[in-house]
């Protein structure tokens, strides 16, 4: 079974998707509590929306996340598509700019191919 952590503070879609498909979910609502959950605990992946509250940098919050986590980030936000994507790729995790299909986060999750 895969163990994700949602960082999103609208979680309950991504959350519904990922256990439709098998995945145990936490949610973290906001940038101090991801982060708090990620220094207690190790999931299999992350699900990192880019606007938290209590981000003061889209970049910086991943770049945290990174610095804690090196497994599968799924950055999946409705940030810009070009700034979730130039992320993303800064600290090696999965580009899923919103809106994207449930399936297309469950293979991102699960490491599936896109």
């Amino acid at each position: 079974m895969i163990f994700a952590l949602v960082a999103d503070d609208h979680p309950d879609a991504a959350i519904l998707a990922l256990r439709g498909c098998g995945v145990e979910c936490f949610a973290a609502h906001d940038a101090d509590t991801t982060l708090d959950a990620l220094r207690a605990c190790v999931p299999d992946a992350v699900v990192l929306d880019l606007m938290l509250p209590g981000a003061l940098c889209p970049r910086a919050l991943a770049l945290d996340v990174r610095a804690l986590f090196a497994g599968r980030v799924v950055v999946a936000s409705g940030a810009d598509p070009r700034d979730v994507c130039q992320i993303a790729d800064a600290i090696g995790a999965v580009a899923l700019p919103k809106p994207h299909l449930r399936t297309d986060l469950v293979r991102a999750v699960t490491g599936d191919s896109l």
